[in-house]
C-alpha cells in the first residue's frame, strides 16, 4: 500500500512531506531514511533546521548533486560566515553551477567566465576551474575549508533563534520517526 498525504495525518507536516519527495527523488525507501538521518543529526548539531536542509538537500538531489555530511558542513560554515542561511547557499552554488554568479555575490564570491574556464574568487583566494557544473560545485562547496571560514557554524552565537531552531528539530525529529514506523506498516 503507497503512503498519501491524505491518508496518514501526520503527512501534513512540512517535514512529513518532504521525506516523501526525498523518497521519490532517492528512489527508495531505505535511501530516504538514511539522508534523512543523516540531516537530522546535522541539523540537531548546527544551526539550521531540519526543515531548511532538508529543503536544501532535495534541491541539491534533484540537481544531481548528493551531498554528504562533510560537504554540507562545509556549505554550512560557508553560509554562517557571511551571515547567511543555508538555503540561501544552496540557491546561489545551484544557480552557480548553471553559469549564474549574481547570488554568490551576496557571500563575498566573485565568479567570471572566460571561454571554458571559471575563475572565483573569495576574499583572496581564487580558483580557475572548469566551467562545468561539477567543477562549479565543488570549488564552491572547498571555500567553506578556508581558515576564517571553517568551524563558522560552531561560532555562532548560542542565542535563543539557535536554540528555537534546535527544539524545533527535536520536535521534527519525532515527527520523523513517526513517520519512519508508519511507512515501515504501511508501506
Amino acid at each position: 500500500m503507497a503512503i498519501s498525504i491524505k491518508s496518514v495525518p501526520i503527512l501534513k507536516d512540512k517535514v512529513a512531506r518532504k521525506f516523501v519527495v526525498l523518497r521519490t527523488v532517492l528512489g527508495s525507501q531505505k535511501l530516504a531514511t538514511e539522508a534523512m538521518d543523516m540531516l537530522e543529526k546535522f541539523a540537531s548539531e548546527t544551526p539550521f533546521s531540519l526543515d531548511q536542509l532538508t529543503g536544501s538537500y532535495i534541491k541539491l538531489v534533484q540537481r544531481g548533486i548528493k551531498v554528504t555530511a562533510v560537504e554540507l558542513t562545509k556549505i554550512g560554515d560557508l553560509a554562517s560566515s557571511q551571515g547567511k542561511e543555508f538555503d540561501q547557499l544552496t540557491e546561489a552554488l545551484l544557480d552557480a553551477s548553471t553559469g549564474e554568479f549574481e547570488r554568490l555575490k551576496e557571500f563575498g564570491i566573485k565568479g567570471k567566465t572566460m571561454g571554458d574556464q571559471i575563475t572565483l574568487t573569495f576574499g583572496k583566494v581564487q580558483k580557475v576551474i572548469a566551467n562545468t557544473p561539477e567543477a562549479i560545485q565543488n570549488a564552491v562547496i572547498s571555500f567553506g575549508e578556508l581558515n576564517g571560514v571553517m568551524g563558522g557554524m560552531a561560532k555562532l552565537p548560542k542565542d535563543l533563534a539557535v536554540i528555537q531552531s534546535n527544539l524545533g528539530d527535536i520536535f521534527d525529529d519525532l515527527r520523523v520517526r513517526i513517520l519512519k514506523k508508519l511507512a515501515i506498516l504501511l508501506g
